[in-house]
């Protein structure tokens, strides 16, 4: 079974089309040279790797939470 370099190089080879091989070599020169993190400040890149790391769209609360959230909820319909 052929690796994943192996691969790449087979389809890239495959390509006869200039235009794509231009795009394919600016895409791995852009990947190998710019990072993401370079341009970010201490405070910024703290804030992105904590909302990485904390559930989409809303806060975390314990089961304990969740249900005296519920408990509240029903006495007051």
């Amino acid at each position: 079974m052929p690796t994943l370099k192996e691969e790449i190089l087979q389809l890239v080879t495959s390509i006869e089309d200039e235009d794509t091989l231009q795009a394919i070599k600016y895409t791995i020169q852009t990947l190998k040279t710019n990072d993401i993190n370079d341009d970010l400040s201490t405070e910024d890149f703290t804030e992105l790797k904590n909302m990485v790391n904390e559930p989409f769209g809303y806060e975390t609360i314990s089961h304990d939470a969740f249900t005296n959230s519920i408990k509240q909820w029903r006495s007051t319909k």
